[in-house]
């Protein structure tokens, strides 16, 4: 259990707060350009999520197969 954090009052840590401010970020992108989940990806593979990264990668290559085909 995480004490409230005096710096950020949400009472989560720091690291917590960053990891879960990320994560908001990658569903964001969801609705957003491939490019951009993958550039999350990078993002989360340099910091060892390797498997959300991969998650991530395969989503961005969903939505451009999905986009070839309604411009088709």
């Amino acid at each position: 259990m995480v004490k409230n954090d005096k710096k950020n009052g949400t009472g989560q840590s720091d690291i917590s707060r960053t990891i879960y401010l990320d994560r908001q970020d990658a569903i964001k992108a969801l609705h957003q350009k491939p490019r951009r989940l993958r550039d999350l990806a990078g993002e989360f593979a340099g910091r060892g999520e390797t498997d959300l990264a991969k998650e991530l990668e395969d989503l961005a290559d969903e939505i451009e197969r999905i986009n070839r085909v309604l411009a088709k």
